[in-house]
């Protein structure tokens, strides 16, 4: 029997005290190393929809805080959560797609009649093949993605209380990669990743195919029966699209100390933030009181570096005090940096290393961003549940008044559509008492990005059949 004691995962204690998002949206001398096994047949580079599918040079394909939901210009899909009996008995979770035309949630099926209760229908997505709350949908050229994989567990800590074990290597399920039509037809596996390879939650696109991080856990012994999950060897591979083949690109584990993770890139270039805290992490350090751990953390950094894939030169771009709460956003090649106990919201220009004062706002918590937008919130998260937003071009801000109908709640962005914004703009509840709520639907709109800024609840709701999570 296992019980989960404690998540102690480097990067989600980094994000409790800085918000990290990275807008959405070489292959090189790398030498060839294979990492999988091919299971397409090999197709023809399919052309672009639209302007808004093309990939020039590296991008993020994915939001790796919501893996199960992306969107193109037409709607929005997301893979629920709630898991789902069908007619044979297996169980499954449903593909729901909004249109934005329609104003209309469905599911991902276009069969009349069809009651979405077998593995036959193409808004089912079995949970021996796709493992919930884990899986990954993107969206790349023309086609609709899905990465099955399990949950990245480094930096847990459990504890087992039948047997006791020195470091073994954690043989996770083979993740495999499956394309699809976007309305749901022709799903296939064209990718099965090598057994005992662990696949991060991002995923980068360029114009001859993706990029994925991969890496190797280890389990080992801590005191107390105390079993903690690390990793090894991680490596940036490169997926093409045309040979259905990996090859290494360049290790992402480095004599630093420092748990890097991808959090945005330009041209060439990945851009890192990792904690330094001064030394290699120990199995005492996991193990840790709260209090202890909390004083590691005071002590150490937050940084930010970058990987130009061309020469394979790791270099450091900025470094914060973890004392000191701080928030970051990473768009494109440009760092912007706040502190909770200054009024300033900081750019960087990570290319020529230009630092300016973007604006001064009290209210600087960067939660969010959309095209040339921070979307910032108060640092206390309590009083104040709107939204302010800063131009990063002229440093402009306005505050909008808008926050969620039922509860007050702070909006939640979902897609970002030319001169619309999907968001969560209510939610049907249940009180549970204490001010806690059970959500039992997610409710959905449309809102131009003018009415937004002004205040004006000017929503097209999303006619909704689903939960909406």
């Amino acid at each position: 029997m296992k019980k989960i004691l404690a998540m102690v995962m480097v990067f989600v204690l980094c994000c409790s005290l800085c918000a990290c998002n990275a807008s959405i949206q070489n292959d090189n001398e790398a030498e060839e190393n294979k990492v999988s096994q091919n299971d397409g047949q090999g197709n023809d580079e399919s052309s672009d929809t639209d302007e808004s599918q093309q990939i020039g040079g590296m991008k993020i394909l994915n939001d790796s805080d919501n893996l199960a939901s992306c969107y193109t210009n037409d709607g929005y899909y997301y893979l629920t959560e709630d898991v789902t009996k069908l007619k044979n008995g297996e169980y499954g979770t449903h593909l729901m797609y909004m249109d934005f035309a329609t104003q209309q949630e469905i599911f991902l099926c276009s069969n009349t009649g069809c009651k979405h209760n077998t593995a036959d229908c193409s808004a089912v997505f079995l949970m021996d093949e796709f493992p919930i709350m884990s899986s990954g949908v993107f969206v790349y050229k023309d086609k609709l993605f899905v990465l099955s994989k399990e949950i990245d567990n480094e930096g847990a800590v459990t504890q087992d209380v039948s047997t006791s074990f020195g470091n073994e290597i954690t043989e996770a399920t083979q993740a495999a990669l499956y394309e699809m039509n976007f309305d749901g037809t022709n799903r296939h596996k064209v990718f099965t990743f090598d057994a005992g390879l662990m696949v991060e939650d991002i995923v980068l696109g360029s114009n001859d195919g993706l990029y994925f991080v991969t890496k190797k856990l280890s389990n080992t012994m801590g005191k107390d029966n105390n079993n903690i999950t690390t990793s090894s060897d991680k490596k940036l591979v490169f997926w093409d699209m045309k040979s259905k083949s990996t090859k290494e690109i360049c290790s992402l584990s480095f004599d630093d100390g420092i748990m890097w993770k991808i959090v945005g890139c330009f041209d060439s270039t990945l851009v890192l933030n990792g904690v330094d805290y001064g030394k290699g992490l120990t199995s005492d350090d996991y193990t840790m009181s709260d209090s202890d751990w909390k004083d590691l953390y005071k002590d150490s950094s937050d940084v930010i570096a970058i990987l130009d894939l061309d020469t394979k030169t790791l270099n450091e771009k900025y470094r914060m005090d973890n004392s000191v709460e701080h928030s970051i956003a990473v768009m494109d090649n440009m760092l912007y940096v706040s502190y909770s106990n200054t009024k300033d919201i900081k750019s960087v220009n990570m290319e020529n290393d230009e630092e300016k004062t973007l604006c001064s706002l009290s209210q600087n918590s960067i939660m969010d961003t959309f095209d040339n937008t921070l979307c910032c919130r108060t640092w206390d998260m309590t009083s104040d549940y709107t939204y302010y937003f800063v131009n990063t071009e002229t440093g402009e801000i306005k505050n909008s008044s808008l926050v969620n109908k039922s509860l007050g709640w702070s909006l939640e962005f979902k897609a970002e559509v030319g001169s619309q914004i999907l968001v969560v703009y209510d939610y049907e509840n249940t009180s549970l008492g204490d001010g806690a709520y059970d959500i039992t639907q997610y409710k959905f709109a449309l809102i131009e990005k003018s009415d937004l800024y002004a205040g004006n609840a000017n929503y097209k709701p999303i006619k909704m059949i689903g939960k909406g999570c």
